[in-house]
Order: C-alpha cells, then sequence, then structure tokens
C-alpha cells in the first residue's frame, strides 16, 4: 500500500514541535481537515532535548516567553504558561523567578516542557523512523527511511537541527572516555567518582563552564584542566539593546542582505550567542577556584591561549600536544577523560538531500537558496515543495538559528507558506 501525505516533516525536535504545534492550533480552529494527512520523523525513539546535557543548576539562554507558541498566540495550549498550569506550579514558578534576569528557566525543567509538548502531538510523529533519502517525483518527493521503507509527501519540511562537532584530532578516539558533551551526563554517571580523575575540558563556550562546575561538585577528588583558544573565559553579550538582534525585524533585515554581508554580520553578533558564557555561570566558577585558594587546593587549572596538536591513547590515559596559539610553544597535558565541549555543526545540505540536489537551487557554498519564507528555491518546476526550518542560521539570522527566539514564529510563518495550497487554509 502506497502511504501518501501532504507533508511529510523530517526531526521531531525544537523545530518541528513548533511547527507541529501551529498546525494542531490552525487545525483546531478551522476544522481537522486543515493540511490533509500530516506526520513528523524522528530518529529517536523520543523527542529528549539536549539528552546529554540535563544537569542541575544549568539554565536556558531566553526567557520563557520564547517557547514553542507564545509569540505567535499567546493562548495557545502549547504555551510554556500553560505547562505549568497543566503541572500546577505557577505560583512556585512565580516564586522562583521572581527579580531574577530574563526568568531562569532551569534546562530540565525546559526539556520536560519540550517533553510535555510532545506527548500532546504524538498523533503527529512517528519514532525510530530514520530518512535516508528523499527523492523528487511526479506527485511531490519520495521519502526513504533506513529499512526501505517509503513514503510519498507533496510537501517536505525538513526540521532537523545540528550535530555535535568533535574536532579531527580528538575524533579518532571517540568512546567512554573521551566524548563530546552532548552525551556528557550518560558518561559521567558511568565514571568513579571518588577516583582521582584528570579531566580535560576542550570548549570556552557555556556548555564548558557547566561542565567544569559539575565536575569540581560531583568528582572532589578530581582535577580539571579548561583547554581553550582564548586569554580567558568571555562573558556573553546578553544586554538589552544586543539582545533586540533576536526580534522578529532583525530577520527581515538579515534576510535581505547579501551572502557576504550576511557572513559578516553573524561574524559581529557571535558572543551575543556563541564562544561566551553568562554571568552566572562565570561567577560559580570563579569562586569554586576562590574558595580552593583558600581551602590551599588546586582542582581547575587552565590552558589558555591553546590550540591541540595531536593526541595520543597512553594505556589508559590521553596525552594531548598543546601550542601557545602566538608563539608556539609547546606543552603537554595528560588526562583521563576529555570532554569536547567543542558545539554543533550543521550540514549545508543535509545527506538525504543527495537526490534532490540537482533540483535545489545552491550558493556558492553549496547551501539551499531559501526564501524568507523558508521555502527551498528549486531549478525546475516540481509538484512538490521543500522547506527548512531547523538549520536556517546562515540565511535568516542569529536570531533564526537553534535558538528558541524565533522558533513559534518562524513555524508561523512557514505554516502559513505550506497552507497557500492546502485545502483549508490558516487563519489570520
Amino acid at each position: 500500500m502506497t502511504e501518501r501525505y501532504d507533508l511529510l516533516g523530517i526531526g521531531f525536535g525544537p523545530a518541528g514541535l513548533a511547527t507541529a504545534a501551529a498546525i494542531a492550533d490552525a487545525r483546531e480552529a478551522d476544522g481537522a481537515s486543515a493540511f490533509g494527512r500530516v506526520l513528523f520523523l524522528e530518529r529517536e525513539r523520543d523527542t529528549v532535548w539536549q539528552r546529554g546535557m540535563l544537569i542541575r543548576e544549568t539554565d536556558i539562554q531566553h526567557h520563557y516567553f520564547r517557547d514553542l507558541a507564545t509569540p505567535r498566540d499567546p493562548r495557545s495550549r502549547f504555551t510554556f504558561a500553560n505547562y505549568l498550569k497543566e503541572h500546577d506550579r505557577i505560583y512556585e514558578f512565580g516564586n522562583l523567578v521572581y527579580g531574577t534576569s530574563g526568568g531562569a528557566v532551569s534546562r530540565l525543567e525546559w526539556a520536560d516542557y519540550l517533553r510535555w509538548a510532545a506527548g500532546l502531538l504524538r498523533d503527529y510523529v512517528e519514532y525510530g523512523a530514520n530518512v535516508t533519502d528523499v527523492a523528487p517525483d511526479a506527485a511531490g518527493f519520495t521519502v526513504t527511511l533506513a529499512g526501505g521503507r517509503r513514503l510519498h509527501a507533496r510537501d517536505v519540511v525538513v526540521a532537523c537541527g545540528r550535530r555535535p562537532y568533535v574536532p579531527a584530532e580528538l575524533a579518532p578516539h571517540l568512546g567512554s572516555t573521551l566524548f563530546h558533551s552532548f552525551e556528557f551526563a550518560g558518561r559521567a554517571a558511568a565514571l568513579d567518582r571518588a577516583a582521582p580523575l584528570r579531566f580535560a575540558v576542550i570548549g570556552s563556550g557555556q556548555n564548558a563552564a557547566e561542565v567544569i562546575g559539575y565536575l569540581h561538585d560531583h568528582f572532589p577528588a578530581s582535577t580539571i584542566t579548561s583547554v581553550h583558544r582564548s586569554v580567558a573565559f568571555r562573558q556573553l553579550d546578553l544586554g538589552h539593546f544586543s539582545n533586540e538582534v533576536f526580534f522578529p525585524a532583525e530577520v527581515d533585515y538579515f534576510h535581505a542582505l547579501e551572502r557576504p554581508q550576511r557572513a559578516a554580520e553573524l561574524a559581529s553578533l557571535r558572543y551575543t550567542n556563541y564562544g561566551a558564557i553568562d554571568e552566572q555561570a562565570a561567577d560559580r566558577i570563579y569562586r569554586k577556584i576562590y574558595e580552593d585558594r583558600v581551602l590551599g587546593t588546586v582542582r581547575v587549572r587552565f590552558a589558555i591561549r591553546s590550540r591541540i596538536e595531536s593526541v595520543a591513547r597512553e594505556a589508559s590515559a590521553y596525552r594531548i600536544e598543546l601550542a601557545e596559539i602566538n608563539t608556539g610553544a609547546r606543552r603537554t597535558l595528560t588526562a583521563d577523560v576529555v570532554v569536547a565541549c567543542t558545539g554543533f555543526t550543521e550540514d549545508a545540505l543535509p545527506a538525504f538531500l543527495g537526490s534532490s540536489r540537482e533540483l535545489i537551487a545552491l550558493d556558492d557554498d553549496g547551501a539551499p537558496v531559501l526564501d524568507r519564507d523558508y521555502r527551498v528555491r528549486l531549478r525546475a518546476a516540481s509538484a512538490g515543495r521543500l522547506f527548512f526550518t531547523g538549520i536556517t542560521e546562515r540565511t535568516h539570522g542569529l536570531s533564526d538559528s537553534t535558538s528558541f527566539s524565533m522558533m513559534a514564529l518562524k513555524a508561523e510563518r512557514l505554516v502559513r507558506a505550506v497552507a497557500e495550497r492546502s485545502s483549508a487554509a490558516v487563519p489570520a
């Protein structure tokens, strides 16, 4: 039997959740038949946001109003406020965040909110569905899953996110004691907390600071070396004015720029979102280091202005050769456990779109050309349409990346574009 859909989504992380929530709200307002048959395909067994980085005393870097639905429709049942109401925590949450900057929702609670939303949208998703190919056909696209199963769709929404980035020097040694921070919670739980382990934490962003704080608290006999290319941890640019870069108007501005201007703009705004830590994380680490000095111990050291030259396994440890970025001076670091807090990367064109490459209009960097409504520009007439929502920073700006700042409004705009030829239009 041929499985035909009006819309297939690939990925059911935050971008997919927000899109499905917008469709569900539109259906409830305008009838269950709106958008025809819709299904999202998620390769994981469930929807767990930042599964390996859910550690206590960490928080999100955006206001809780920037959730899956509030900027689109505060009355939606998919808002964070409704989540709190459903869990009978509105007053306790208000008491917790009263007087704090930005709300400071814990990462654990935000992940639980997304899990709750995924539960409400369970009829829209099939888990354990790994997409291996998307190829154009006469009616739209044929989507092939691992195992050979094929589904057909008129429109396809690519809602996948980024993948962990691991430097080439570290990649050959990935395993139980050298891993990306994306796996941190599970890997750390398997380590002996009483052992005098030597940790090396690679990176200078928020996640690196959080990992150092966690290791300091939970592995009291350990020592930690923080390795990064800069002179010190930088502080995120979280001022009121600089944060307006995450407002909707910035997306219109950014999308209208030429490609070189977009790259320059992203570079100038880097420290509003990447390669730096917030004030609370900086204060926590600095206090820990200072108190260690009071106690006469040194547990956290820094290898600043350092790049990794090579990594070798020696018995149960790793020998890491470092070079000073300006002078080239060498030093050797030995570690029992290495945590790569090296961020994430995104493919200009996901591998599963290989069969559609000839149809997709690409820029000089080999990335799809996207219009303002997230529709992929095609080289030839097609019965189907392709949309991107998970990986749009290079075309729509920092506020439109994997940040939650524009998640709801991005979904709203994309869903309206999808509805142009739907059997029922999205209500205004």
